[in-house]
């Protein structure tokens, strides 16, 4: 730019305030340019963040289960009981683990209740008792949201 200036000072013979009002628009000009170009990358860059908020929203509102939609729930047995929604957004898995315990209890007097010809003498104190504990138990839920 100077160089321009310069050839036209030289060659039109222009007077010194005029080429200083050259250089000042020349100036202008160029703060100008800076704030134009500056402006355009804010533009670009609010066209591309819109561009992505309208991507987001379109991917959440086709992924999101609206009111109207289909929210049943399913219920049945795959290496667990489970119960989901019929989207397979939910889905809750239940598994168990029990362990059993049976226990019988005989109590036997041999012959004492009896006399020597073999006649019950008394009340037999013969008894027996079963009982069925739970020992362990673990209850295991897994299963995610969405």
């Amino acid at each position: 730019m100077v160089i321009v200036l310069v050839l036209l000072n030289v060659s039109t013979g222009l007077a010194a305030d005029e080429v200083s009002e050259l250089k000042t628009q020349v100036q202008l000009l160029q703060e100008r340019i800076v704030q134009l170009e500056t402006r355009q990358n804010q533009d670009e860059f609010s066209q591309r963040y819109g561009e992505l908020v309208r991507q987001m929203v379109s991917e959440w509102d086709s992924n999101s289960v609206r009111p109207g939609a289909d929210t049943s729930l399913t219920a049945g047995y795959d290496k667990g009981f489970f119960i989901k929604s019929a989207d397979d957004q939910l889905k809750l898995t239940i598994k168990t683990f029990m362990q059993f315990r049976y226990t019988y209890a005989l109590t036997d007097d041999g012959e004492k209740d009896r006399d020597k010809a073999g006649t019950l003498s008394g009340p037999a104190v013969d008894s027996s008792a079963g009982v069925f504990e739970l020992e362990r138990a673990k209850l295991i839920l897994n299963g995610h949201v969405l």
